[in-house]
């Protein structure tokens, strides 16, 4: 597999166990159908994932009792076209990974997204999987600045992780490029186990990045290192340049956000 072969894409649109607070806020079943600018939000990812150049196959993880109910039309159809391949989702985003590449063969890319991601580009994807394919990596996690997201968007509170090289936080975007990246999500379903377990979790992750954390003495290098050694997987964690990238629907804050970047043009400045 290399940069010039198609990726396949798996879009995220799950819900959580305990209701999402967006989606009950906006009173729809599920956060992907929440409206932005005139349309449900899935559309939005959809319009750009559907168009990207790279893209191969389409999957998308969603109860099948959403696509019948009709609430994304765009989204009906491209299923019942077979434009959009669904599959069943897990308790939990990785479970959801995991039930999805059991029908993708190993040595095919597979690139991870959220229904919850509005402001996806092109250009975002781009940058992202250009920076992915020019190193062996296994597998990619972009991540951002929270620097450059708060000095774009001062009102936006997002999660981060401080680091002493900067403070990063994740965007919602990942690349499975070879078959050992895979071991990344077992990892990952590992830590998901233990997450009501701090000590059991603790060991999952390891003791001395969790000290470092706690002193504030990780850096980059460190925690992407430290992940190699757990995953037996390469690893690299491409920085995105665009604040966009590491804004999705999270909160009702979030959505009064994005409503706004909406409503300021973002839309027609996709499209261009």
């Amino acid at each position: 597999m290399n940069a010039a072969d198609k990726i396949n894409v798996l879009i995220l649109a799950g819900s959580r166990p305990k209701g999402d607070p967006v989606a009950e806020a906006e009173g729809k079943s599920s956060k992907a159908f929440v409206d932005i600018d005139g349309r449900p939000m899935i559309e939005h990812v959809l319009e750009t994932i559907t168009s990207w150049p790279s893209v191969g196959e389409i999957i998308l993880s969603m109860p099948k009792r959403e696509i019948d109910s009709h609430q994304s039309l765009l989204l009906s159809d491209l299923v019942q076209r077979h434009k959009v391949k669904r599959v069943e989702t897990g308790s939990t985003p990785c479970r959801s990974i995991m039930i999805a590449m059991e029908g993708i063969p190993t040595n095919n890319a597979l690139l991870v997204t959220t229904a919850d991601h509005p402001l996806l580009t092109h250009d975002i994807l781009n940058e992202f999987t250009d920076q992915a394919w020019r190193t062996p990596a296994d597998f990619a996690a972009a991540i951002a600045e929270t620097e450059m997201v708060e000095q774009a968007y001062p009102q936006v509170k997002r999660t981060r992780v401080p680091l002493t090289d900067g403070a990063i936080g994740g965007c919602n975007l990942f690349l499975f490029k070879t078959p050992q990246a895979r071991n990344v999500v077992k990892f990952w379903r590992k830590v998901e186990e233990n997450r009501k377990k701090p000590i059991k979790m603790a060991m999952t992750i390891g003791g001395s990045i969790l000290v470092r954390f706690v002193m504030k003495k990780l850096s980059r290098e460190h925690l992407r290192k430290t992940l190699e050694k757990k995953t037996e997987a390469q690893i690299t964690l491409p920085m995105m340049s665009n604040p966009h990238a590491a804004i999705d629907v999270d909160k009702k804050e979030d959505l009064a956000l994005v409503r706004q970047i909406f409503k300021d043009g973002y839309a027609r400045k996709k499209r261009a």
